[in-house]
């Protein structure tokens, strides 16, 4: 900020028409700060100028950087620093990125401030110069060159001199102007003009060693095969402390390699029998033919090496290849074929295609002792002929199931009359379903009738837990009693030495369990007589909670007394503790009516003479209602004659 100046009140008049030419106005300011004194110079100057303006610093020199009367602020600093009007006119560089040529100079006053001392720096950096955004000047820093310092770039040494002497500058080596974008301003070219100045062709901005850029391909040698993975010191080797790569004699496999034939075929180059895929044979020369031979090179041993068979390559010696085995090692199958008719011969099985897949089919092995039919013709042949290299078995065992697979039933039928032979309940076909019927199922020990015929094996042969095999479930049984697979519904109630301890077939029919069979209940201590042979079972035979249903219906238990079955319809007057009286004293299981009652027995009042013909209702006339049901009253019957002959006295 400038310092302040002491004022000195002083008036220009100018004149009151509004439009006054320029030069008339410049002439009468200049007449007028002519007259003025040092303080008066101080009192229209804001301040010194800087040191690089400082032949400027006058009061008639203020028309060389300002235009008065245009209202705004005008400054012509472009017509003197031609240098940065040209880079604005041209759209080059930072200038041109950040001033407008309309604005008539405001924005160089943005930051380049004058007025302000000898001593200021006219840059002024509005972000700072640590935080300057080099993407405005149109060169985007990335890579290596975002982590430099300014200065490692803007360095004296490195800028157009042109470009330096055109500039007004004091001190040319702080100036950021005149640096180019070609690497080579800044970077030694190490490969000393061989090849193109633009390095970013082959070379990135991270890593100066990374060349990925670089296509080989585009040049005369491409490179191919096993030449890309070389070094490229190993070709392009440093002379001079530079790699060359330019004029290095490498045009020939010669060049770099040594022959190894010894000029044997010095009249061939080395890709008629070679190629960059590598130094071993992949091609036979066009001017040998091995199928003029007696051993054409067919399938894989069109691949081989010529050394392999020819060792030490003397090609005039005869080769052995009558066999198989003259050439490859011993019999990898350790002689399992050599009882076959054609002595294990390789090429009954294998060709010259590959070792793998064989030839052996399902047809050839019908020929064997074991032909494959049903799921065995499925079967990979890794399956029984496990892979383990020479080692592998092709003579298996199979005289029995168990010899390759498992025995799921672990162990249940190696018993007689199965002794683990899987096929008496299963085929080759499939081992589900099984092949044993209902029909076999009569040879065991449980034969299928009734509804048992309809009753699926799971439901008797069922696994042991939910999600086991099925094959794991029981298939013999220590007990063949119903409760061995059905649920008892009378609990316990036959299970004791009675003559009721029978098995269920006594009652139940095994076609229909609930169409129970004729039973004989003269066997039990409570033989059916008269109207209870009319009574159906689950009358007498039910439940204890007198819940409906057949779980636990009592049997064994079942009441014998008449009022076990039967309510009282004499409302208690016959239970009297000691003297308490059966229903059986006067009624019968023929006739409900009171035909066995012995009055001068079970009563205080015999019937004697003519009392003896009378019916009951004639002296047991009181009858009372209970719970809507006619009750006749027996006790407390009038015993004098008047109370029953009265009309008759």
């Amino acid at each position: 900020m400038a310092p302040r100046l002491p004022v000195v009140k002083t008036r220009l008049v100018l004149p009151e028409h509004p439009i006054v030419p320029f030069r008339l106005l410049l002439l009468s300011l200049l007449a007028f700060l002519v007259g003025f004194s040092a303080v008066g110079h101080a009192q229209l100057s804001p301040g010194p100028l800087s040191n690089a303006h400082r032949e400027l610093d006058s009061p008639l020199q203020c028309a060389q950087c300002h235009v008065f009367g245009g209202g705004q602020p005008i400054f012509v600093c472009s017509e003197c620093h031609t240098e940065i009007a040209s880079r604005v006119a041209g759209k080059n560089g930072y200038h041109a990125t950040v001033v407008d040529r309309a604005q008539q100079g405001r924005d160089c006053a943005k930051c380049h401030r004058e007025h302000v001392g000898r001593s200021f720096q006219l840059i002024h950096w509005p972000k700072g110069q640590e935080n300057f955004d080099h993407d405005e000047t149109g060169y985007q820093l990335v890579g290596a060159h975002g982590r430099q310092k300014c200065r490692d770039c803007h360095q004296y040494d490195f800028i157009d001199l042109d470009v330096l002497r055109e500039a007004k500058v004091q001190d040319p080596a702080r100036s950021f102007l005149g640096l180019s974008t070609t690497c080579g301003v800044c970077h030694k070219d190490e490969h000393r003009g061989q090849l193109s100045a633009e390095c970013d062709s082959c070379h990135n901005f991270e890593s100066w060693q990374d060349v990925s850029k670089f296509q080989h391909a585009d040049t005369e040698f491409p490179l191919t095969g096993r030449h890309r993975d070389v070094e490229c010191l190993e070709c392009h080797p440093r002379e001079n402390g530079f790699a060359k790569y330019k004029e290095f004699g490498m045009t020939a496999c010669k060049s770099c390699h040594e022959d190894p034939h010894q000029g044997a075929f010095q009249f061939q180059t080395c890709a008629s029998c070679h190629s960059t895929g590598g130094w071993e044979l992949v091609k036979v020369s066009s001017s040998f033919d091995h199928a003029r031979t007696d051993f054409p090179l067919l399938g894989k041993h069109a691949d081989v090496r010529c050394r392999e068979c020819h060792v030490n390559a003397e090609f005039a010696a005869p080769v052995a290849h009558v066999a198989c085995l003259d050439c490859h090692d011993e019999d990898p199958h350790g002689g399992q074929f050599d009882s076959r008719q054609d002595k294990g011969d390789c090429a009954a099985c294998h060709t010259e295609e590959g070792f793998i897949p064989t030839t052996f089919t399902q047809e050839d092995h019908k020929a064997t002792e074991y032909p494959l039919v049903g799921k065995h013709a499925e079967v990979e042949c890794k399956s029984c002929h496990e892979p383990r290299g020479a080692e592998t078995l092709y003579r298996v065992p199979f005289a029995q199931c168990v010899d390759c697979h498992e025995d799921s039933h672990e162990g249940e039928f190696d018993d007689s009359p199965y002794a683990g032979r899987c096929e008496e309940c299963h085929q080759v076909d499939g081992f589900h379903p099984s092949s044993f019927t209902i029909t076999r199922h009569k040879e065991t020990r449980f034969p299928l009738v009734g509804s048992h015929l309809a009753t699926p094996c799971v439901r008797c042969h069922e696994p042991p837990e939910p999600g086991a095999s099925a094959a794991l479930a029981p298939f013999h049984f220590e007990s063949l009693g119903c409760a061995k697979c059905h649920d008892h519904p009378h609990r316990e109630q036959f299970a004791t030495a009675s003559p009721a301890a029978e098995s269920c077939e006594t009652c139940h029919d095994l076609n229909v369990w609930t169409r129970l069979k004729s039973y004989d209940h003269a066997r039990t201590e409570f033989p059916l007589k008269g109207e209870h042979r009319t009574v159906g079972c689950a009358d007498c035979h039910t439940r204890a909670d007198g819940v409906p249903g057949f779980d636990g219906v009592v049997f064994g238990d079942a009441p014998q007394q008449c009022s076990g079955c039967h309510e009282d319809v004499h409302d208690g007057q016959f239970d009297q503790g000691a003297r308490s009286f059966e229903c059986s004293v006067c009624h019968t299981n023929l006739d409900w009516r009171p035909t066995e009652f012995d009055h001068d027995e079970y009563s205080t009042f015999s019937l004697d003479g003519s009392h003896d013909d009378v019916p009951c209702k004639m002296c047991h006339t009181e009858v009372k209602t209970v719970d809507d049901y006619p009750v006749r009253i027996y006790r407390g019957t009038p015993r004098k004659c008047v109370d029953c002959h009265e009309g008759d006295l």
